[in-house]
């Protein structure tokens, strides 16, 4: 993985995202800058690819044949290009229903556990 995102820690993010979704052959080293995040990949290796950008939210215009071996993420700067655009977090802003009910853990009420399924 290239990281010419400029962002500390953000191939980082990506590395996890890759590894728990299967993937276990993966280096990371600093590169040069760039706006987009996009895949490349060499001759035999289209497949995982393909496979790569679409865990990582990256459009098939951004997944390229190069002279590299296997496949090659190059982080880029920008969110842009994509639902995750290379950002395991995801970016998109979310459309949540107006009658939704939250709680964080620090509200006063909580919410009742079945004591017949607590464990000690």
């Amino acid at each position: 993985m290239a990281d010419g995102s400029g962002t500390p820690a953000r191939a980082q993010e990506i590395m996890k995202v890759l590894t728990g979704s299967g993937f276990t052959q993966i280096s990371q080293f600093a590169a040069a800058p760039v706006a987009a995040t996009a895949v490349y990949y060499g001759e035999g290796f289209a497949d995982v690819a393909a496979d790569v950008a679409s865990v990582l939210g990256i459009p098939a215009k951004q997944v390229q044949p190069a002279g590299v071996v296997g496949v090659q993420v190059y982080v880029g700067s920008s969110p842009a290009g994509g639902a995750k655009g290379g950002t395991p977090s995801g970016g998109a802003a979310v459309d949540l229903p107006d009658d939704i009910v939250n709680q964080t853990a620090g509200d006063v009420v909580c919410q009742q556990a079945n004591p017949a399924l607590i464990t000690r």
